[in-house]
C-alpha cells in the first residue's frame, strides 16, 4: 500500500475530534425533531376529538326561525315548509293568517308567497289588505296595490283600497283619481264616495264633498275597516 493512500485512511483522534463532536449534536437535534413530530401524530390520531352537534330535520312544518319585517316590526315564528312546485302553500297561510287577524304572521307568509312567486297578483291584493290593517303603513299599501292592480287588471276594490291608502297619506289627488276610478267601476261602492268627498273637502272643492255625501243620502264617519273584506279577482296571474 502506497503512503499516500495510508495517508488518506490515517485518522488522528486530535485532529478529527471537533468534527465527530458536531456531527453528534446534529444526530441529537435531528432526533428531537423526530420524536417531536411522532408526538404530535400520535396525539392527533389517538387523541378523542369533540363530535359536531346533531342536527335535527325540520318538522313537518318547518323550522323555527327569527324574521325581521318591515321597519318597527320583529317576529319570531314558524316558517312553512318549502313549496312544491304548483303548491300556493304560503298565499294560502297568508290568506288565513289576514282572515284571522293574525296579521304579522300574514305578513311574513305573503313575503314569502311573493318571493316565491313575484307575479302572484293575489299575494299583492292579500298583502296589501295586511299591511292596511297594520295601520300607518299606507306607503306600503299603496305600492302592494299597484302590483296587485298590474297583474289581476283593474277593479273596484283595488282602486278603493289604493285611493283610501292615498287619501290617508295626504296625496289628494291620486286619491281622487283612483276612487274616481273605482266609482265608475262600481257606482254603489260607498268607501269610494265617502273617501273621495273626504279628499274634496281637503282640497277646498267643498260643491264636490256636498254632492257626494248627497249620493251616500246620510253623513259619512272615518271608516276603521279595509275597503275589501274579500277582495275580487284573486286568482292566479294572467
Amino acid at each position: 500500500m502506497s503512503k499516500e493512500i495510508v495517508d488518506c485512511i490515517h485518522w488522528d483522534p486530535e485532529v478529527d475530534a471537533p468534527a465527530k463532536r458536531n456531527i453528534g449534536r446534529s444526530l441529537l437535534i435531528l432526533g428531537a425533531i423526530v420524536a417531536a413530530v411522532a408526538v404530535v401524530v400520535c396525539l392527533w390520531l389517538f387523541l378523542p376529538r369533540p363530535e359536531p352537534p346533531p342536527v335535527e330535520p325540520p318538522t313537518e312544518t318547518g323550522q323555527a326561525i327569527h324574521t325581521t319585517a318591515p321597519p318597527a316590526y320583529s317576529v319570531t315564528t314558524t316558517a312553512p315548509s318549502p313549496l312544491a312546485p304548483g303548491d300556493d302553500l304560503y298565499l294560502a297561510q297568508g290568506k288565513a293568517m289576514y282572515e284571522s287577524g293574525n296579521y304579522m304572521q300574514a305578513l311574513l307568509y305573503l313575503n314569502q308567497a311573493i318571493a316565491a312567486n313575484p307575479r302572484s297578483g293575489a299575494a299583492y291584493t292579500y298583502r296589501g289588505l295586511t299591511n292596511f290593517s297594520l295601520g300607518d303603513r299606507n306607503q306600503e299599501v299603496v305600492s302592494d296595490v299597484t302590483q296587485a292592480i298590474r297583474y289581476l287588471g283593474d277593479s273596484a276594490d283595488l282602486r278603493t283600497l289604493r285611493g283610501t291608502a292615498s287619501f290617508l297619506l295626504g296625496q289628494y289627488p291620486e286619491a281622487i283619481g283612483d276612487l274616481t276610478q273605482a266609482i265608475e267601476l262600481n257606482p254603489d261602492g260607498r268607501q269610494a264616495y265617502e273617501y273621495r268627498a273626504r279628499a274634496y273637502e281637503a282640497t277646498g272643492r267643498m260643491d264636490l264633498a256636498q254632492a257626494d255625501r248627497a249620493k251616500l243620502g246620510i253623513p259619512t264617519q272615518q271608516p276603521t275597516q279595509p275597503p275589501m273584506e274579500q277582495p275580487m279577482n284573486t286568482g292566479g296571474t294572467p
